[in-house]
């Protein structure tokens, strides 16, 4: 008998790496660059979905894209 894993369906909306990039206004590469060093984009952590793409979470750039400080 074959066991299959049950998906889990999140509420959280996700975007593919190229929109995250755009959004922040850099390059997909950079973007991937940085996971595969650090596991994160200053701090962002995607989801790594079973084909092996990257899915950010919506709004994240919001973060990356504030001021900081007074």
């Amino acid at each position: 008998m074959i066991m299959m894993k049950k998906a889990v369906v999140a509420d959280e909306q996700l975007q593919s790496t190229e929109a995250f990039a755009r959004e922040i206004g850099i390059k997909p590469a950079s973007v991937r660059k940085r996971y595969n060093q650090t596991g994160t984009y200053f701090g962002i952590r995607p989801r790594k979905l079973p084909n092996g793409r990257l899915r950010w979470p919506v709004g994240a750039a919001k973060l990356l894209l504030e001021p900081v400080g007074d």
